[in-house]
């Protein structure tokens, strides 16, 4: 019999404003399905520590520090 784990949606938003945009999921959420939001505090991708050789790898930093917590 297959495993069940947990199913992730994972959005990567910058900041604040579109956390704000997104809490409307939560308020629609009929099924009452846990729903975290996390934000990346910042563009990862215009950070001055990125590069087009490094934004791969620091995505998905980003995503492997979400799937840790």
């Amino acid at each position: 019999m297959p495993r069940k784990g947990k199913k992730i949606i994972l959005i990567l938003v910058e900041g604040g404003s579109d956390l704000i945009s997104l809490e409307l999921i939560k308020k629609l959420n009929r099924n009452q399905e846990e729903i975290d939001f996390k934000i990346t505090k910042g563009d990862i991708t215009s950070n001055e520590h990125t590069t087009l050789a490094n934004c791969i790898s620091k995505v998905n930093d980003k995503i492997t520090e979400f799937i840790a917590e």
